[in-house]
């Protein structure tokens, strides 16, 4: 198991654990399993994180500490209600295809893809729930691991607002080289309760061509430890993960994510209109998606 200062190659270390990970069914699992596993910032090895101040909404801001470089995390940056909004949003604007590319089968139109899904959300074969990465701004080919200039969709406003903000927080309250970027892509990733197989393995975001530029990654609805080189933390729903400097081209992956299921009442104390606020809820009870925003030229 790992240690919370080990110095094995930190690829070996984060290999070990996808494989401890993978297998896991709870949080609980996975802290027995690493216990350098960062679940609770404010109670975390301070060889691990640090607190190096608030956002202008009062969120904390950490560094993670074991990086080469800058890694900002900011548990809760955007509250239940703006994860719900921003779901939406992306549930009903930017998954159809075209003009997204989609991980579906491109011989078929796919168009309105939520309509379909809402109509029967257990039906597994509809395309929503079969779903695992689409892209705005400039496309992304997995295969061929490459971006085309001609292959671009309209990039949404409100990834470069929440894009702009973060770094913008973290450039108030950090000292030193400031962050800045220009946002022309994100790569939008369904991990599927369904589907075991939806994680991601360890890899670099390194096809772009410029790499100077922080990546911001956005997590909503189901929790997922996000491994980065010899570092885990567990990413909830509303939290930001900012790579910038040379934790830009740090190795990271997602081997596991576990179900979170949030109380009735609560949930009605959050908003009245429950028209597209519910489903959207309920899916996200099935579902983590995240959001990696970057620039590409």
């Amino acid at each position: 198991m790992e240690s919370p200062q080990d110095d094995n190659d930190p690829t070996t270390v984060l290999r070990q654990n996808e494989k401890l990970l993978r297998g896991c069914a709870s949080l609980k699992d996975a802290i027995a399993l690493i216990p350098s596993l960062i679940h609770d910032p404010a109670s975390s090895l301070p060889e691990l994180i640090s607190h190096v101040g608030k956002t202008k909404h009062g969120r904390d801001i950490y560094i993670l500490n074991g990086l080469a470089e800058s890694c900002y995390y900011i548990p809760g940056f955007i509250d239940h209600c703006k994860v719900l909004e921003l779901a939406y949003e992306v549930l009903t604007r930017m998954i159809d295809s075209p003009p997204n590319s989609n991980s579906l089968d491109q011989s078929r139109v796919h168009k309105h893809l939520w309509t379909e899904y809402s109509k029967n959300p257990d039906d597994l074969s509809a395309s929503l729930n079969r779903l695992r990465w689409a892209c705005v701004g400039y496309h992304y080919n997995w295969g061929e691991r490459s971006y085309n200039k001609s292959a671009w969709s309209q990039f949404p406003k409100s990834f470069v607002k929440l894009y702009s903000s973060v770094l913008d927080d973290i450039n108030e309250t950090v000292n030193g080289e400031k962050l800045s970027g220009s946002p022309q892509s994100a790569i939008i990733n369904f991990y599927h309760g369904h589907r075991i197989s939806d994680r991601l393995g360890g890899h670099r975001d390194d096809v772009e061509e410029t790499d100077s530029t922080p990546l911001l990654s956005l997590s909503m609805g189901r929790s997922g430890i996000f491994l980065i080189e010899n570092q885990a933390i567990c990413l909830r729903s509303g939290d930001v993960l900012v790579m910038a400097q040379k934790a830009r081209q740090s190795l990271h992956g997602v081997p596991v994510v576990f179900p979170v299921k949030r109380n009735k009442s609560e949930l009605d104390a959050l908003y009245t209109d429950r028209s597209w606020r519910e489903n959207v809820e309920a899916f996200l009870e099935k579902t983590r998606i995240s959001i990696s925003i970057r620039q590409v030229y």
